[in-house]
């Protein structure tokens, strides 16, 4: 049948960006446009509409090896559907072991929010807010630290980044940056108390208040709306 779907050569790269963030912006209010058909970029974008959606109407579809979420269709899934869906799974952390994160990593924590790094490895964060799910295994029952290790912070050199983490929904943390660039040993740490690692899976959202694009500084023609870069996820 004919359809829209093509490939493009060139688009508009800040349009896209706000695109892009408006769009997961309705996926986590499950606010979707019910006559749109989404296709699933990849297995960690699967991942965390899984979890966004698993109470809701919404059906998850795999044809051709694609993944295809259709708003309000979710009693037309197949058996083998439902089987391909229960297959997939969140990616297991284990204490004092780090988790490189890559954009083309198929089995990472990194979910909605995060955008390649043109100059190596780690991710960005995209627009406004950026989601991690994974489950903590073999741990002991105690106090641990969550620690992201940050290669790069975008601002626009006069104002501070503004960032808040929270941890399974509950805020925990609160920072401001200044620009740095591919600095070794910039962390973020953040504490998790024992009580709070009880759940099956845990959830992070970077929540960033004032992205900044390479274009809008004259550094590239990159219009995304870039925070931090993060290079990789440990629990000590």
């Amino acid at each position: 049948k004919k359809t829209d779907i093509f490939a493009l050569g060139r688009i508009n790269r800040k349009k896209a960006s706000i695109y892009r963030n408006e769009t997961y912006k309705h996926f986590r209010n499950n606010k979707l446009d019910r006559n749109t058909i989404f296709i699933v970029n990849d297995k960690n974008h699967l991942r965390n509409l899984k979890l966004l959606f698993k109470e809701s109407n919404d059906g998850f579809f795999f044809r051709n090896n694609l993944w295809i979420l259709i708003p309000n269709y979710k009693n037309k899934m197949s058996k083998e559907d439902w089987n391909e869906l229960n297959k997939i799974d969140f990616v297991e952390i284990f204490p004092e072991k780090e988790k490189k994160l890559l954009i083309h990593d198929k089995n990472s924590v990194i979910g909605l929010g995060w955008s390649h790094n043109l100059n190596g490895s780690g991710v960005w964060t995209e627009g406004n807010e950026a989601n991690m799910i994974f489950k903590f295994r073999n741990y002991e029952p105690k106090d641990y630290t969550l620690r992201f290790k940050i290669n790069s912070v975008m601002t626009n050199n006069v104002d501070k980044l503004n960032m808040q983490i929270k941890f399974n929904g509950e805020f925990v943390k609160k920072f401001t940056f200044d620009r740095f660039t591919n600095q070794n040993n910039q962390f973020i740490d953040v504490t998790i108390k024992k009580e709070d690692l009880k759940s099956e899976f845990h959830k992070i959202d970077f929540i960033i208040k004032n992205p900044v694009s390479p274009v809008s500084l004259l550094e590239s023609p990159d219009g995304r709306g870039l925070g931090i870069l993060v290079e990789s996820i440990k629990i000590i």
